[in-house]
Formats: structure tokens, C-alpha cells, sequence
């Protein structure tokens, strides 16, 4: 009988058939991080990969501009849009009761005033471009040349830096908007550029201190445009501080924001 025949018996007396051995298979050490703290965990994962300061889904500095101007036209004309319904319930759209009102010192009136001929000077360029618009019809280029004519600049500057400096929101929120605007095309550089931004910070501070979800968005969208490039992680913390505000107050635009600044790690 063969050796091979012989060595399966044996095996079977044993209690089973024998395991053949398996083929050496060459390897190399691996270090086990089973026991390793936490820390030390991912401190070796960030070694061996690396975190891309500038991950390339990452929203970038043009399109936060773009962000911004969108959030600052949209609340400008909210803004505006509300004194709109104001102005016809109180006054039926009559320019010379409004302009009369705002004269003898109503405050609300002289808001209304400012904000209608505000709006209707930045969707039109030039006074020949409100003119043109009143002749055709347009009734609110119609009140606004009726108020201009009714009131003079020197004043309804006084109106609204009176109204700002009494904590007023809207008016803060409002001219906030437009330096927003304004600091947008300031080239990059520019002393007047940190100005505006320190002018725009200083009138949002207010209503969004007083829980102004516009303000807050608003002014955590600044702050996030403006450290872009070269903030660190507690300037994008602060950031996103307004913006959780706004986001906790239901602004939608303002939670997406924030979902995206965690998922990039940017202060965490």
C-alpha cells in the first residue's frame, strides 16, 4: 500500500482528515491601529493623506460675490417692496401727502421716501432713464420724480442718518445693502475697499445683534467673502456664527451655507 494511502488513515484515526499546510504567502508589517489613541488615529490618517485647504467642490471667491450681491438685491427690493404697501395704504400712492408727512418730521414717511426714490434710482441710471419711465407710465418713477421734486437730498440724507443713528433696523439693513453693493466693486486692494467693509459691519452689527436674520446672513456672507483667501480658521468660524443664526431662523440659504462650510472643514 502507498505512503500516501497510509498517511489519510492515520489522519482518520486522528479524528479527521489532515490539514494540508497552506503555502507560505509573503507579507509585509503592518502597523495595527487597534490600540492606538484616537488622536494618534488621526493624526497618522491626515499624514498619509493629506486635508486640501481648497477642496475643488468648494464654493469660490466669484461665485460667493455673486452670492452676496444676489442676498444684498433681494433684500433691497424686499425692503423697498414693504414700504411700497405702506405708502399705498396710508397714502393711496400720493406723492405730495408722502413728501408733506415725511416734512413735518414722520419718520416712517421719511424711510418711505428715501427708500422709493433709493430704489427707483438704482434700476434706473440716469435721471433722463426716470423720466423716461414716469412718461410711460411707470407709477413708481412717477411718485419718485414727485418726491424729489418735493423734498431735497440734504434732507432725506439727515432723514436716514437720523434713523440709523436711533438703531433703526430696516435703515441699517438697507444702507448696509447698498455699501455691500458698493464695497462688490471696489477693486481688491483698495483702502476704501476695508473702509466700506468697516462701514458695512458697523450697520449690521445692530440689527443683527438684535436677531435680524437678514442682517446676520447678510453680514456672515461678508465676513466669509472677505476672509476667502487668506482666513483662518477662526475667521471662518466667526462667519459661520452669523450665518447659524440665519440658519436657525429658518433662512434656507443660509443653512445650505453652513452645511457647506462643516463639509470643507473650514473651522473645524
Amino acid at each position: 500500500m502507498s505512503g500516501k494511502n497510509a498517511r489519510r488513515r492515520a489522519g482518520r484515526a486522528n479524528g479527521g482528515e489532515a490539514v494540508q499546510p497552506s503555502r507560505a504567502v509573503a507579507s509585509t508589517p503592518r502597523e495595527s491601529t487597534r490600540h492606538q489613541p484616537v488622536a494618534q488615529q488621526v493624526a497618522n490618517s491626515q499624514t498619509t493623506t493629506g486635508a486640501p485647504s481648497n477642496p475643488p467642490d468648494r464654493v469660490t471667491r466669484a461665485q460667493l460675490a455673486d452670492k452676496l450681491w444676489e442676498i444684498s438685491t433681494i433684500t433691497l427690493r424686499g425692503l423697498e417692496n414693504a414700504q411700497d404697501v405702506w405708502v399705498a395704504s396710508r397714502f393711496a400712492g400720493d406723492g405730495a401727502a408722502l413728501a408733506a408727512a415725511a416734512m413735518r418730521g414722520d419718520e416712517k414717511a421719511q424711510i418711505a421716501v428715501s427708500f422709493i426714490l433709493s430704489g427707483v434710482r438704482r434700476q434706473n441710471n440716469e435721471d433722463s432713464d426716470v423720466r423716461a419711465a414716469a412718461v410711460k407710465g411707470d407709477v413708481k418713477a412717477q411718485l419718485a420724480m414727485a418726491l424729489e421734486s418735493l423734498t431735497c437730498t440734504d434732507e432725506r440724507y439727515k432723514w436716514l442718518t437720523k434713523a440709523q443713528n436711533n438703531g433703526n433696523i430696516d435703515v441699517c439693513i438697507y444702507t448696509g445693502c447698498l455699501f455691500v453693493r458698493c464695497y462688490l466693486t471696489i477693486d481688491d486692494g483698495k483702502p476704501e475697499r476695508a473702509a466700506m467693509k468697516d462701514k458695512v459691519i458697523l450697520l449690521l452689527r445692530v440689527p443683527a445683534d438684535r436677531g435680524s436674520a437678514m442682517a446676520q446672513h447678510i453680514l456672515g456672507m461678508l465676513l466669509y467673502f472677505s476672509h476667502y483667501d487668506e482666513g483662518t480658521k477662526a475667521d471662518f468660524l466667526d462667519a459661520a456664527r452669523w450665518i447659524r443664526m440665519a440658519a436657525m431662523q429658518g433662512v434656507m440659504e443660509a443653512q445650505y451655507e453652513l452645511g457647506e462650510m462643516f463639509r470643507h472643514g473650514l473651522f473645524c
